[in-house]
């Protein structure tokens, strides 16, 4: 189902948005279409890599210690204590 977005611009702003899209063989709503899939593919990727990052981070099954241990080896290392 398609769903209509009206946007409000100054003027100036729409004559420049008229512009680039006449420079790329467009109308201006097709070119404001295809900004906003671009932006809407570009954020999906961000989240995807961000996942990826997170299983991969996951998959490694290093030895841990207990977290209270882990902050105080932070400080000691950062000469904090």
């Amino acid at each position: 189902m398609s769903k209509r977005v009206q946007v409000t611009l100054h003027e100036e702003d729409y004559e420049l948005l008229q512009r680039i899209a006449r420079g790329r063989g467009t109308t201006a709503a097709g070119w404001a279409r295809q900004v906003i899939r671009d932006a809407l593919e570009a954020d999906t990727k961000k989240v995807e890599a961000k996942l990826r990052a997170v299983e991969r981070a996951y998959s490694h099954r290093h030895p841990s210690g207990d977290i209270e241990d882990i902050l105080r080896q932070i400080e000691e290392g950062r000469n904090l204590v």
